[in-house]
């Protein structure tokens, strides 16, 4: 180290700036080695974060929810409706998947709503029994590809007409109106009709027998021949039916003053409601084939015994 002692002035400051331009050139690479690492240190996070989320696409997904419930499915109808926390899923029947759905409605009323209950028992109310019943029927149907329509899909109140109209207005391919019937004399009636127009042709009463041999499957309740006209009278239609322009069929899922008939229905809404779907697609389907829009598959037999 130099004697500073011994040193000019003008020696003294050279040395001195030395000194201080030593000095600032550590500072200087002290620096810029922080900037580097933390530098590197950012980088190496975003590699590692980018890293994660690549891999984690490639990794099997967990569902968001363990609680799943299969809430129908039968013998005849293959379709299963599972319920999560997050959304409904459906398996769908092959049975039906050479139908062509891209064009076709069909229109589910469901009967009564808002001021008009329906028949009463109780906690059991026709209207929104039946809506209930309605959204699972549309929701099953949906699943295939078909067009739905619910006359109504809430509690609210629908006059008849307008019924008819919301299904001639879609261009529906099928109607089909659902109800409880009520017996308010002995209480004792029991079992589950179906109603048809009083001049039926063809198309209407494959329909019907479609959904008659369906719904026949379920164990529960009794289930009578197709009926023409109404339960009044056979030779006057029901409004719902007389109003549509397109294959119609009215069900009175049985009796809300029989408690047999309260306990069926209440347990086997959900295959009811499958049962309806299926009778729908049935005759969709063999309606198609007979048109050559699609390959005949199984025949389906239209038995005239189960009609009056």
């Amino acid at each position: 180290m130099p004697n500073k002692e011994k040193m000019s002035p003008e020696e003294l400051r050279r040395y001195r700036r030395r000194v201080e331009q030593r000095r600032r050139e550590r500072l200087r690479v002290r620096r810029n080695r922080q900037i580097l690492g933390g530098f590197l240190i950012i980088i190496g996070v975003l590699v590692v974060v980018f890293g994660v989320k690549t891999i984690g696409k490639h990794l099997p997904k967990k569902s968001k929810s363990n609680k799943t419930k299969v809430v129908q499915t039968t013998k005849h109808y293959e379709t299963q409706r599972i319920e999560t926390t997050e959304k409904t899923s459906y398996k769908v029947n092959d049975k039906y998947s050479k139908l062509k759905t891209d064009k076709l409605t069909v229109c589910i009323d469901p009967g009564h709503g808002g001021k008009d209950k329906g028949h009463e028992n109780g906690d059991v109310v026709e209207s929104k029994q039946m809506l209930e019943m309605a959204k699972q029927v549309s929701d099953d149907l949906s699943a295939y590809g078909v067009n739905v329509v619910l006359t109504r899909e809430d509690d609210s109140f629908l006059y008849l007409n307008p019924r008819s109209q919301v299904a001639n207005d879609n261009k529906a391919d099928v109607f089909v109106s659902l109800h409880r019937n009520e017996d308010t004399a002995s209480g004792d009636t029991s079992g589950i009709e179906l109603y048809i127009d009083k001049d039926a042709d063809k198309d209407t009463t494959r329909l019907a027998t479609a959904l008659y041999k369906r719904i026949k499957k379920v164990s529960g309740m009794d289930i009578s021949k197709t009926k023409y006209g109404s339960k009044v009278d056979e030779d006057t239609n029901y409004v719902v039916i007389d109003g549509v322009t397109m294959p119609a069929c009215l069900i009175y899922f049985g009796y809300v003053s029989n408690s047999s008939d309260n306990q069926a229905f209440a347990k086997n809404m959900s295959k009811y409601s499958s049962a309806v779907t299926e009778g729908i697609l049935t005759y969709l389907l063999k309606k198609q084939e007979e048109e050559n829009t699609i390959k005949e598959t199984e025949e389906e037999t239209y038995d005239e015994s189960l009609l009056p």
